[in-house]
């Protein structure tokens, strides 16, 4: 259970790309109508393409869920914001994510995407949910190596660092970083592990 609360910690940490980091993306895929069932399909087969490289995974689009062996994915988009502000499109979602097999562990991600367009806006916004959220998840349903700290596993994503960042700065996006983020909040951690 540590390792839950250390991944969403790190979560409310992190969002967007970050300058110079190298990200693993999936192929592009787009939002062809401007519905949240779609939205919703696109993300959750986004997420299917990552968990089915390592294992094999049943998708049923219709129950929006993934089945890997006795573990269920699922995955429900709500819409908070859908309109225009100006000349861009924002389009902001929570994006409530469930595992499902010995216990069932509920994590939302919320998630604002812009572009000139509302296709775009939602593109936009799940592309920035995939980097945040459904690499490093995907990661640890994988059981991809990762950043061990005081015997918890970290699968972070990518960093919302918006704007530049001067040379020699500790904002490098790599284990380093990680490690002087997570490592003040272990104490916290590990008090509140029976809460």
């Amino acid at each position: 259970m540590k390792w839950w609360l250390i991944f969403c910690t790190f979560f409310i940490l992190s969002c967007g790309d970050s300058p110079g980091v190298e990200e693993k993306q999936p192929a592009p895929l787009t939002v062809s109508k401007q519905n949240i069932d779609t939205v919703t399909s696109t993300a959750l087969l986004y997420l299917f393409n990552l968990v089915n490289s390592a294992n094999k995974a049943e998708l049923k689009m219709k129950k929006n869920e993934i089945i890997i062996g006795d573990t269920k994915i699922g995955l429900k988009v709500k819409v908070e914001y859908d309109g225009q502000k100006q000349n861009n499109f924002i389009y902001a979602a929570g994006f409530d994510s469930e595992l499902k097999n010995s216990q069932d562990i509920k994590l939302t991600t919320g998630i604002i995407g812009s572009g000139p367009t509302r296709q775009a806006a939602q593109n936009a916004c799940i592309q920035e949910w995939v980097a945040t959220f459904a690499n490093p998840f995907a990661a640890m349903i994988n059981h991809e190596k990762t950043l061990s700290i005081a015997q918890l596993n970290i699968y972070h994503g990518s960093m919302g660092i918006k704007g530049t960042i001067e040379n020699n700065n500790w904002f490098t996006g790599d284990d380093k970083m990680v490690k002087k983020i997570i490592t003040p909040l272990i104490p916290l951690i590990n008090s509140n592990e029976n809460n």
